[in-house]
């Protein structure tokens, strides 16, 4: 009785061998995973505004107007720079930050928290190339306002940067309005930085963008 069963277990196992697996239907990796076409570039329609990323850096030895004299339909431009400094002034350690923008003659302009130290970490000051907004009255969670016109074509700047206490700041934004019928949308900059690292540092991720005003 046993040498039937193991001739019967033998047999079955020589089939089993012997089978043949079916090869599976190969798989469509083109359907299932579609190449990703490979992302077009933006064009700037005409007229459109482009914020472009600026250098942190920037002064005005080294600062090149990018603005475009060519436009000949030009809008009238109300631009409105508004900034606000955060210090305590308990810490007898004075914030050093700066506040960079284009004014109306197409120059670069400075406003520094401190006056008295115009020398920035990184910044190639230079009395001879360099003019300065000075404002002594500057006060901490107190906002300044500067309104200026502007024509299309004018870059629209604004840089903040520079080194402070803990737990001090400065905010900044500049605004562009067309003085037209309300069919040109605003344009704005800005950047709001706070010093958390102890002692006296430089803002980790300082600002610096500009578009040229359609």
């Amino acid at each position: 009785m046993i040498k039937p069963l193991y001739l019967l277990i033998s047999l079955f196992l020589c089939f089993s061998c012997n089978e043949v697996e079916k090869d599976e239907a190969e798989e469509d990796y083109d359907r299932l995973f579609p190449l990703k076409k490979e992302i077009e570039k933006h064009t700037p329609m005409p007229g459109e505004a482009i914020v472009k990323q600026g250098d942190v850096n920037v002064n005005r030895k080294s600062f090149k107007y990018e603005g475009n004299d060519t436009i000949q339909d030009k809008n009238t431009y109300t631009i409105t720079l508004k900034y606000r400094l955060k210090e305590d002034y308990s810490d007898m350690e004075k914030s050093r930050y700066f506040v960079r923008f284009v004014n109306e003659d197409k120059t670069l302009t400075s406003i520094y928290s401190d006056p008295k130290t115009k020398f920035m970490p990184h910044d190639e000051f230079d009395e001879t190339a360099d003019v300065e907004m000075a404002h002594p009255e500057m006060e901490s969670n107190k906002e300044y306002t500067i309104r200026f016109k502007a024509k299309s074509g004018f870059q629209l700047f604004l840089c903040v940067n520079g080194a402070g206490p803990r737990n001090s700041g400065i905010r900044a934004k500049i605004t562009a309005v067309a003085d037209d019928d309300g069919l040109t949308p605003p344009l704005v900059l800005q950047t709001e930085q706070y010093q958390t690292q102890e002692g006296q540092a430089m803002l980790s991720q300082p600002y610096c963008k500009y578009v040229i005003l359609p």
